[in-house]
This record gives C-alpha cells, structure tokens and sequence, in this order.
C-alpha cells in the first residue's frame, strides 16, 4: 500500500496543476519583456543608422561594404555625388606660429597673434608687483555701483513716527 489516499493525491497533483501553470504565467511574462527589450534594442540601433545606409538591401550591405556602416555611408554619398571627394590638405589647417613667419621672411615686427604690431602702443605686461597694502579688499564693501547686503547696513537713527490719532471712520450712510 501506498503512502497517500487517492485524495492526498488528487490534492498534490491539483497544487503541481495551479504551480505550473503560475510558472508558464510567469515565463511568458518574462519572455514577453525580453522580446519586447530585443526589439526595442535593435530599433534603435536600426534608427542610429543613416537613411541611405538603411535604404539598402541585407545582401547589398553585406556585399559591398563587409556590414560596415561608416564604409557604406561613404560609398554611398560617393555614388550620390559622381566623384571623389579630394582629402582635406591637413598642413593648411594648422596654425603658423611666429617662427614659421620669421623663416618666411615676416619677421616678428609683422605679426602677433595674427594682428599687425602697432610700434606707438606699448606691449602689455603682467603685473609683477603685490598690490599694494593700503588698499581695502573689495568683497564686502560697498561703492556706488555695489552697494553691501542689507544684513550690514546699519539702522537708521530716525524712525519714522505715526501720528497718534487713529485714522478716520469711513463715512456712514444716512439712514432713511
């Protein structure tokens, strides 16, 4: 004889019933989300592409441009355009400094900084000395234009002092 009645048996299996159709429940759910995560995904990896480059067949893609979208993208605006774009002269891009100009003959009067040196002006230097002890520092103080906080303005030694009589009643009407 067996260890369970026919109803402890019935019991266990209609409980193994409810416990596996809450995991299929489960399972679905959690399938659901990560397809929907997969698709969400890709899109936007699809969406991060340019409109040419996705105007193009699998096969197109894959062919000619190995599926890379940069080599695709430039293929393709070379096939748009008709030619090739000639490269960039990237020695005319760089920044000539003074010494390049002296070698070419400038010389260092004719430039600073791209500007013509005027001789009657005097270069501006930096300030070598502290300065000097006798002044104030200027963060709290005041001035005309920055007056200091309302916290440290002193009250004033007037007030201003109301009259004693109360104001007076407004008018009453007339009772008729």
């Amino acid at each position: 004889m067996g260890k369970y009645t026919a109803e402890e048996k019935q019991q266990l299996l209609d409980n193994l019933g409810i416990e596996t159709a809450h995991r299929i429940r489960m399972l679905q759910t959690r399938l659901a989300d990560e397809v929907s995560a997969y698709i969400a995904r890709h899109e936007r990896q699809i969406t991060a592409l340019p409109k040419l480059v996705r105007a193009l067949t699998m096969k197109e893609f894959a062919d000619n441009y190995n599926g890379d979208p940069q080599a695709a993208l430039v293929g393709l605006q070379k096939a748009r355009m008709g030619y090739d774009a000639p490269p960039l002269d990237r020695t005319a891009m760089k920044r000539k400094w003074v010494q390049d100009a002296e070698d070419k003959g400038e010389g260092p009067s004719k430039i600073a900084h791209g500007h013509d040196i005027n001789p009657a002006r005097s270069v501006k230097n930096a300030r070598m000395a502290p300065p000097s002890p006798l002044k104030k520092p200027a963060f709290g103080g005041g001035g005309a234009r920055n007056p200091p906080p309302p916290s440290k303005i002193p009250p004033s030694p007037r007030k201003r002092v109301l009259s004693g009589a109360p104001p007076p009643p407004s008018p009453n009407k007339p009772k008729s």
